[in-house]
């Protein structure tokens, strides 16, 4: 079993909007519940939910971690730059990215995405034999 699973990107921003939405419990039967649901999503729509608007800001703070801890890597005693264990999970969340194909419009998040890649790529540059959480790294660096 995997401790850790990532669905689809577009889908759990969505549930998350929902779960926003919706404050308490809703009375009724089913039916009545399913018209409510009904306005609410229709509303959301309305006021400008926007799946790709949503996933931007997960994938920003992901980035934001992959570079911290390139930063970090890049010391060769780090535990980072040792294990492969801190890099699994970043590298579960982009391959989901990758196979679901969530990719944002934002050209900023793409210039981030490349940035961060290029970093990984630095951590282990002009090295021969690479320790496991190097070799993660990379790994990582082609997934984004």
């Amino acid at each position: 079993k995997r401790p850790n699973i990532y669905p689809n990107l577009g889908f759990e921003v969505q549930l998350q909007h929902l779960e926003s939405l919706g404050t308490g419990t809703v009375p009724g039967h089913w039916g009545e519940k399913i018209k409510w649901l009904r306005g609410i999503v229709q509303s959301s729509a309305a006021k400008g939910f926007s799946i790709p608007r949503a996933v931007r800001e997960p994938i920003r703070m992901s980035l934001v971690a992959v570079r911290r801890m390139a930063e970090e890597a890049a010391i060769d005693s780090s535990p980072l730059f040792l294990g492969r264990a801190p890099w699994k999970n970043l590298g579960i969340f982009f391959e989901s990215l990758r196979h679901y194909e969530v990719i944002p419009e934002d050209r900023a998040l793409l210039s981030s995405a490349a940035s961060a890649a290029t970093s990984l790529r630095q951590t282990s540059e002009g090295r021969d034999d690479l320790p496991p959480g190097a070799r993660a790294a990379q790994g990582l660096a082609s997934e984004i």
